[in-house]
């Protein structure tokens, strides 16, 4: 009879109110509520001497045990275990059994691996397993080695591995774990995605290899077979890329002054007017913001005895870009940014209310005075390299 009562309609949420109990206790214990209860359950409960006024029926567990002429909690248990056939489960028992089955799937992972720090990281999170496809993942993190001969790119490590150019795509989970995997690695933290890519580059893995490049002058390279590179031995204008660079050593301007400028129509401006002068400097553009082969450039690039000068155009952009360049090498001179330039030169562009608030950014100096950025917010107009790229080879023979 009573486990025909349990059984009954008026009894399943009590039923499952006492399994959610076990759950989380271990044990049938505490106050059970029936919100907004059917009348059939209203009834049953009734029959067990429960209250049932209101839109919420509260009882204590004791309470029904009392009521059921139960003196332990485990006379309910065993009815619902072993009469009604409910498998009571606590959440500690669940925990563990995932537990369990994530440490084997580890501990099965961890066998296949052959790369001791690519050990130490999977045994220190257990995130991969969340993955889709974190076998495939494993098996190319497992063949990357630092400082390989050749540079592959994320497209072609995914590409050729699993057949999916797309599996280390910026952003997706898959770039993310293998950003963190090299973060525990190298032992680095990164800021930012020019950090990654300096991580990336460090076990030979770049974005795009033929894209990203700058364009040079009078430059000689040694590579790391200690040979001379030969691509900048000559006095022509050289697009480089990152995948060239890899395989620098170092780099030794020819001249010593080395200019850069991030318009291409200014670098063959003063390449052609260095061409009537007496000295010659060596130059190098980077087509706008300062990309990662720009950077590598300048970290392969010998400063023994070699000044080396940044001009922008003078607009909110320009000095920005030249500040950020100046804040990584500190080395680098900042040179043409003056009021004399932007009122002798000034553009008839007009610049916008946002492009000036970017102004707010700047950070003054010898090389950024106030009295330029005050000329700039009160003319709302800037002034450009085009204008006065002699200008800027004059300042820096002075």
């Amino acid at each position: 009879m009573l486990i025909d009562f349990f059984n009954s309609e008026g009894m399943k949420r009590v039923v499952k109110e006492l399994e959610k109990k076990y759950y989380s206790y271990g044990d049938i214990k505490g106050t059970i509520n029936i919100e907004f209860p059917t009348p059939v359950e209203i009834d049953t409960l009734k029959k067990l001497g429960i209250k049932t006024t209101g839109e919420t029926i509260k009882f204590t567990v004791k309470k029904l045990l009392e009521n059921l002429d139960m003196k332990d909690p485990k006379e309910l248990e065993n009815i619902l275990s072993n009469e009604l056939g409910i498998n009571l489960k606590t959440k500690k028992d669940i925990l563990e059994k995932e537990s369990n089955k994530i440490n084997k799937k580890i501990n099965t992972l961890i066998e296949s691996i052959n790369s001791k720090k690519l050990r130490e990281y999977i045994l220190r999170t257990s995130l991969i397993l969340k993955l889709d496809h974190y076998h495939e993942l494993v098996k190319i993190l497992d063949t990357l080695e630092e400082n390989p001969k050749r540079l592959i790119t994320l497209g072609n490590l995914g590409g050729r591995s699993v057949n999916n150019p797309h599996f280390f795509d910026v952003g997706t989970s898959n770039y993310r774990y293998l950003i963190n995997y090299l973060k525990h690695y190298f032992n680095e933290d990164v800021k930012n995605s020019m950090d990654e890519k300096a991580l990336l580059l460090k076990m030979g893995i770049v974005g795009d290899s033929l894209s990203n490049f700058i364009t040079v002058y009078g430059f000689r390279g040694v590579t790391k077979d200690n040979t001379v590179y030969t691509l900048l031995e000559n006095d022509e204008n050289i697009n480089i890329n990152i995948g060239n660079l890899y395989k620098i050593k170092s780099i030794e301007a020819k001249y010593s002054k080395v200019l850069i400028v991030e318009n291409p129509n200014v670098f063959i401006a003063i390449k052609e007017y260095l061409e009537t002068a007496k000295e010659r400097i060596s130059l190098i553009c980077t087509s706008g913001q300062i990309n990662q082969c720009g950077y590598l450039f300048l970290d392969k690039l010998e400063k023994q005895k070699k000044e080396v000068y940044y001009s922008g155009d003078i607009d909110p952009e320009g000095i920005l870009i030249g500040q950020g360049l100046k804040e990584k090498c500190p080395w680098i001179t900042l040179v043409s940014y003056s009021k004399e330039n932007l009122i002798k030169y000034m553009s008839e562009v007009k610049l916008t209310k946002e492009r000036l608030k970017k102004l707010e950014k700047v950070k003054l100096g010898d090389e950024i005075k106030i009295e330029l950025l005050d000329t700039l917010v009160k003319e709302e107009r800037g002034a450009y390299q085009e204008a006065y790229y002699r200008e800027i080879v004059n300042e820096i023979f002075k």
